[in-house]
């Protein structure tokens, strides 16, 4: 199972309005919205995140492993 845990918004996207409706979709879903501001460029901070030139959000997930935690309990036979 995957949940998403945060939302990283570049803040020097331009046109703003590319991004403008994020924070409220994370709201709805009650996912933290966080907007990076560098010097290089926040865009170019996130696309060297996950390899590409820039990058206008990600999306961090956390894939939850239960099911790992169920099989380390021994199995009555």
């Amino acid at each position: 199972m995957q949940i998403l845990q945060a939302v990283l918004v570049a803040a020097d996207c331009n046109p703003k309005w590319l991004t403008k409706h994020i924070p409220a979709l994370a709201s709805t879903r009650q996912v933290p919205v966080f907007c990076v501001k560098d010097n290089k460029g926040g865009s170019l901070r996130l696309g060297h995140v996950v390899n590409v030139r820039t990058a206008l959000a990600i999306g961090v997930k956390v894939i939850l492993l239960s099911f790992l935690m169920d099989s380390d309990k021994p199995s009555s036979v």
